[in-house]
């Protein structure tokens, strides 16, 4: 037994010294090659840094889910809005405004669509344009405005005439700008040109360049319609497109009128051009083209003047060309 006991405190010994000569091992490194501040700092950070991620990484994960659901959400509430105006009655075309007509009646303007009782949503602006241009050519201006949740709004600007034109045809009124527009039932205080035929025209979009610009072919290359060729004419195929008068034509109605402004009435022949009847009795014509209207207003007071010297009464002057004027007697 002692021998043993012996060798069992010599381990214990041993055992003892080892882990005293580690201990002073650790104790001589720590105090020979210390931690640097630092290097303690970046330990912690590094450490801090992980956990960051870590809870970055677990909230990035719910957001994932959580627009997914709110993208989810807004498009079946946005599809369900679209649902429910759809069907909803109150989207439903209840009222058609039209303001500024002044000679077309509102009925017969109405008369033409049918929109009351359609999803506001598929009415187009544009095709309701379309036929009121179509429809009514003395349109100037043209505006169509959709007023949720269930009115229409219209507002229009007729053409003003400023012409009267006179025709076994049809009558017709004229503006400022030479278009052609229906006349209406409507007894009106313009001049009036009495004429034994229609107006020389063009389309309208052929002639939106100056005068200046507008060359004799185009002016003697007049739109000519069925129509009018066969001597019936219908109003609503006649104004199928525009027309305007030529605007040669219509500077010399402006200029006669102006050198004769207490004529309510003036005259228009196709092959003599405009003119007027002369309380003396017979009737005055100067051409279409009055370029040299001075000169030609003086030979017609030059003519009158001989005939009436002459004792001649004629029926008909004509200063349509300077250099042949011409008088007529009798038919």
């Amino acid at each position: 037994m002692g021998l043993r006991d012996s060798r069992r405190s010599e381990k214990v010994r041993q055992r003892l010294k080892k882990e005293s000569r580690t201990w002073i091992n650790q104790a001589s490194s720590r105090l020979t090659n210390p931690k640097k501040p630092n290097d303690i700092f970046d330990e912690s950070q590094q450490s801090a840094s992980s956990i960051i991620k870590q809870q970055a990484k677990k909230q990035n994960h719910f957001f994932r889910i959580g627009w997914r659901l709110v993208s989810l959400l807004l498009v079946i509430g946005f599809v369900y809005g679209i649902y429910q105006m759809w069907t909803s009655p109150e989207f439903l075309v209840t009222n058609i405004s039209i303001k500024g007509l002044q000679r077309i009646p509102e009925d017969e303007v109405l008369a033409k669509f049918d929109l009351v009782g359609k999803q506001i949503f598929i009415i187009d602006p544009n095709m309701i344009e379309q036929i009121l241009n179509r429809s009514y050519p003395e349109l100037w201006d043209i505006r169509i405005n959709l007023v949720m949740p269930n009115t229409i709004s219209i507002r229009l600007i007729e053409r003003q005439p400023m012409i009267i034109w006179k025709s076994q045809s049809m009558d017709l009124w004229i503006d400022a700008e030479g278009f052609l527009i229906p006349a209406r039932n409507q007894q009106l205080d313009l001049l009036t040109i009495d004429a034994d035929t229609l107006p020389t025209y063009l389309l309208a979009e052929k002639s939106e360049k100056p005068d200046a610009s507008i060359s004799e072919d185009e002016i003697q290359n007049i739109v000519k319609d069925k129509p009018q060729i066969k001597g019936v004419f219908q109003q609503p195929l006649f104004f199928v497109f525009q027309k305007k008068i030529t605007p040669h034509l219509l500077t010399a109605i402006l200029q006669l009128n102006a050198w004769m402004p207490d004529e309510e009435e003036l005259l228009y022949e196709a092959v003599r051009g405009v003119g007027w009847h002369d309380d003396r009795g017979w009737d005055v014509f100067i051409g279409s083209k009055l370029e040299s209207i001075n000169d030609k207003m003086l030979m017609y007071e030059t003519i009158i003047r001989q005939l009436d010297k002459e004792g001649i009464q004629p029926t008909l002057v004509s200063v349509e060309f300077l250099h042949a004027p011409y008088y007529r007697l009798g038919n």
